[in-house]
């Protein structure tokens, strides 16, 4: 299909469709604002759909990104980074797939996918990044509040700025905050602290 608005339509009509998973590769550019997305997809995890999305770095550079999908995380979505994140995509129920004809500053063409070995290979795609990726969000008992952003920052290499933005602090007052972080943990780098915080269960599953 073509057209931003065929892309925004068909997305919300498969949303909506969606009776048991939602699997999404989530980042920018974006043909449906988040306003209209969230929504759908918070009343879906009230009704017990399960909701897992894969993050670039780049989807939480966006003001607010961060404490919207804390939001998604409390009503059971399953939110992880990873630092490449090839493309976007959206499978609905295993069975239906959308993702951009191509990659650019704007999304004007959409690939749907039926059942056939090209979704078995977008699921199987999804799942592997899926296993990379690491927790957004702590478990149960570990740091909380700022800490959940540090953590995140190290472990899937969030830029600095980017997590000051979320935190509402300068860029020199997170970089102090991450070398406190990692001194904390003991570790001798940035991606050691991260590999670290995920072993020790700071960030959650």
């Amino acid at each position: 299909m073509h057209g931003r608005e065929a892309v925004a339509t068909r997305f919300a009509q498969m949303l909506t469709a969606t009776e048991r998973t939602l699997d999404v590769f989530d980042r920018p550019p974006y043909a449906v604002a988040h306003d209209n997305a969230e929504p759908v997809v918070r009343g879906k995890l009230r009704r017990g759909v399960t909701v897992r999305g894969v993050y670039a770095p780049e989807s939480l550079d966006r003001p607010g990104a961060l404490a919207e999908a804390r939001d998604a995380a409390r009503l059971g979505e399953q939110s992880r980074l990873h630092p490449h994140v090839p493309m976007k995509l959206a499978v609905a129920d295993a069975r239906l797939a959308l993702l951009p004809l191509a990659s650019g500053e704007a999304v004007d063409g959409a690939l749907v996918v039926h059942p056939c070995a090209l979704l078995d290979a977008l699921r199987a795609l999804f799942d592997l990044l899926w296993q990379q990726a690491v927790p957004v969000f702590r478990a149960e008992g570990g740091p909380s509040g700022e800490h959940d952003a540090l953590l995140t920052a190290l472990a899937a290499g969030l830029k600095d700025d980017a997590v000051a933005r979320q935190l509402g602090t300068s860029t020199r007052t997170v970089r102090r905050r991450i070398v406190e972080l990692t001194d904390t943990l003991h570790a001798r780098t940035r991606f050691q602290a991260g590999v670290l915080a995920e072993r020790r269960g700071l960030l959650g599953r």
